[in-house]
């Protein structure tokens, strides 16, 4: 281990002994042997570092024992070689220093080892993290997530079931924001639990995010401003319609009437032809009025949502004969404009979508009020359908129904089974007084 022979060892001198000890460990040596032959004191073992005959140097653990040779006090000494340990220790550490996510062990609420990524992401040296304090440590996680934090690490420290990683907001010396994604166990160190953490610095990610979420948003609030504006654009059409060209054929109608009651019975075939012409008439007022409906029913606005909801029931089992039942809870007061469309057009839809494919004898329409919520069931008993064909990417009518409920902060669900029929859930909160009028 050391280099020399036993001939060799035996007449070297205390000097010449202490010599093949490194500068930096022989202090310590030389106090702990002192100790150990004046006072017999116990002491664990050292690791030191030994420069051997050839002057390498070695890493060996040293035990030394206070013994009688010869009748005097001596010292016991055994050697153990740890270069290979301690070689792959240092490496290990250069490892874990010059890793590229950054490393931790917190015992007691303090930090008792970082690496430099760690002290990159924080923005503070590696002996600056290793002197903060258990409240500054705390201080660098942001106010809505040190509460949850510290939760978790007592409990995981506590043996107890914690969540295994978690996205956090700190602060950084310089005073800004980081987004931070946090794993950690439980370890034992030195006979005590801590706690072994890894970080990532994820603020690219989270603002990659974030401007997606703006992006979705700013989308959706579009996608609600082009459905107000269209339906908006309906409503003076059909008024428009309705007043304008209904009351025209209307007074063409009775002009007809008034024309055919004045002439004389000499001209029969004029007669009839005038009969033909009101007939025309009259179904272009049927015509006019049923576009101006569909464009945009003028019972809505002026009886409200659960008269036209009614009278949409009616006509759709009029021209389908499925029977259609409307239940409407009783609204605590008047919705606005906006959720008083989008649920009629959701019910229009699904009752087109029904009379078109579901093959359904019956269809029930249910709109309930409930904690804040307008909740919406349409059902039917024909042949269901699938959930590849209920979020098929082709199917623009739901589409269009999903985008209209979530532009008013709803959700809508559809499902159904195979000749079991079809649900579409629907749940829209209340508008605010003055919100969506």
């Amino acid at each position: 281990m050391s280099g020399y022979s036993r001939e060799e060892a035996y007449r070297m001198t205390q000097e010449q002994v202490l010599a093949t000890v490194h500068p930096e460990d022989r202090p310590g040596v030389i106090e702990s042997m002192q100790a150990i032959l004046s006072e017999g004191d116990e002491r664990p073992a050292q690791v030191i570092r030994l420069m051997t005959k050839a002057s390498a140097l070695r890493w060996v653990e040293i035990l030394c024992a206070r013994t009688i040779y010869r009748g005097r006090p001596a010292l016991q000494l055994s050697y153990i070689d740890v270069t290979e340990k301690k070689r792959a220790e240092v490496a290990y550490h250069s490892l874990v220093d010059n890793a590229m996510i950054g490393m931790a062990i917190l015992q007691d609420g303090r930090v008792i080892f970082a690496n430099h990524a760690l002290a990159e992401i924080c923005g503070y040296s590696v002996s600056e993290l290793l002197r903060l304090t258990r409240e500054q440590i705390a201080g660098i996680i942001q106010d809505e997530y040190r509460e949850r934090a510290l939760t978790n690490m007592s409990e995981r420290l506590a043996g107890h079931e914690a969540p295994p990683s978690e996205k956090l907001r700190i602060t950084r010396k310089d005073g800004t924001a980081c987004w931070v994604e946090v794993q950690s166990v439980r370890i034992d160190h030195e006979g005590r639990p801590a706690a072994q953490m890894w970080f990532k610095d994820v603020s690219a990610e989270k603002a990659a995010d974030e401007q997606l979420r703006l992006a979705h948003r700013t989308m959706r609030n579009l996608a609600a401003h082009l459905l107000h504006a269209r339906e908006e654009e309906r409503r003076k059409v059909a008024q428009e319609i309705h007043d304008e060209l209904g009351q025209t054929l209307a007074a063409l109608k009775m002009d007809l009437h008034w024309i055919a009651k004045r002439l004389g019975g000499d001209v029969a075939r004029l007669r009839e032809k005038i009969k033909v012409t009101i007939a025309l008439g009259e179904q272009a007022i049927g015509t006019v009025q049923r576009v101006a409906s569909d464009l945009r029913p003028k019972m809505l606005d002026d009886l409200g949502l659960e008269p036209a909801l009614q009278w949409l029931g009616a006509d759709f089992t009029r021209r389908t004969k499925i029977a259609c039942k409307v239940t409407v809870d009783v609204l605590p007061r008047a919705i606005g404009r906006n959720a008083a469309t989008t649920l009629y057009r959701v019910i229009q839809e699904a009752l087109t979508n029904i009379g078109r494919h579901s093959k359904a004898v019956h269809a029930d329409v249910r709109l309930i009020f409930s904690d804040g919520m307008l909740n919406l069931q349409i059902e039917d008993d024909g042949i269901g359908i699938t959930a590849e064909q209920a979020t098929a990417p082709n199917s623009y009518g739901l589409i269009g129904l999903r985008e209209r409920v979530e532009g008013l902060g709803g959700s809508l669900s559809i499902s159904g089974e195979p000749r079991s029929g079809t649900i579409l859930l629907a749940h829209i909160p209340l508008p605010k007084e003055g919100e969506l009028a």
